[in-house]
């Protein structure tokens, strides 16, 4: 993707270095808590979240899925 997308492979390397990443044991979205989250945006670059994020917004169904958590890894929030 970072090929792909002509962006710096450099930040994907320091991504993979972060020793908070390197912690997480397994797939960073199902496991990691907020704060874990926050770390590693920080790592990110905008461009690399930014167009994800507004381009989901246009095509998530409203309210359908209300009643989960945040973190799709978590119990729900019912």
């Amino acid at each position: 993707m970072v090929r792909t997308n002509g962006w710096d492979p450099a930040v994907l390397e320091r991504f993979r270095e972060d020793p908070v990443v390197r912690a997480v044991p397994g797939a960073i979205d199902g496991v990691a808590d907020i704060r874990t989250l926050e770390h590693i945006e920080s790592l990110l670059p905008d461009a690399w979240l930014e167009p994800v994020a507004e381009a989901y917004r246009g095509i998530r169904p409203t309210g359908r899925f209300d009643d989960l958590a945040a973190n799709p890894g978590s119990t729900p929030v019912r």
